[in-house]
């Protein structure tokens, strides 16, 4: 036996038997094994290659369309899940008199309030020491949630929905009572003291689905890759 026959790097053998589906496996790394030993090249070139080789079949094979779009699923919802966090922790320890007296609070622009200054200089003096769990805990969107999952799992097995309208489906019904305190600070004149409980319905309700939401989407992108 030659032990000095040249071979592979191990590691990049092993990740190609961890990630490949057992059905191509042996056949993509048999022919790259191949070329590698009827290869001419240095053994630091041929290693290059290999490694070079493996990163891309590996990158092929698991990042799919699905993983990709679940990737970036769960991305978005944490980094939403945090600013609306930041943004319910910014209402209630806040006491800065300038950052209420914005138009935005009542006059259905709300939407201002997470571009303006007040809030991301809040996000990055790190106020998170004065977090508490009652910030979130609010019985109407608790209720809506309820709601609003109920309604999406009932109508996902009585239509057989895509993954296209589920997606549709799910922010449909966390925007709704964001939309609808919108609607309502546009539609009538609300004093500013009046208008903190339709605000954590608008943010807390939000905050509620996005994970679970989040959760069931992945969980059906890869049932359809499956």
């Amino acid at each position: 036996m030659n032990n000095n026959k040249p071979h592979p790097p191990r590691l990049a053998l092993w990740l190609l038997d961890v990630t490949l589906p057992d059905t191509v496996k042996d056949d993509i790394t048999g022919d790259l094994t191949e070329e590698y030993c009827g290869s001419t090249d240095t053994g630091l070139t041929k290693n290059k290659w290999f490694w070079h080789q493996t990163i891309a079949t590996c990158w092929r094979f698991t990042m799919t369309k699905q993983k990709l779009t679940s990737i970036g699923l769960a991305t978005l919802s944490i980094l939403l899940f945090g600013l609306i966090a930041y943004s319910i922790l910014f209402l209630s320890v806040a006491d800065d008199p300038v950052s209420f007296q914005k138009a935005y609070w009542t006059d259905g622009n709300f939407h201002q309030f997470f571009f303006d200054e007040p809030l991301w200089q809040f996000i990055g003096a790190n106020n998170l020491s004065q977090l508490t769990i009652d910030m979130f805990i609010h019985l109407p969107s608790l209720v809506w949630t309820v709601a609003a999952l109920g309604l999406f799992v009932l109508v996902k097995k009585q239509f057989a929905l895509s993954f296209s309208k589920q997606l549709l489906a799910a922010v449909i019904l966390i925007l709704l009572p964001y939309v609808g305190g919108v609607a309502y600070f546009s539609l009538n004149e609300v004093a500013l003291n009046q208008a903190g409980p339709i605000l954590a319905l608008m943010l807390i309700s939000a905050l509620y689905l996005l994970l679970p939401f989040t959760h069931l989407l992945v969980k059906e992108l890869k049932a359809v890759q499956a």
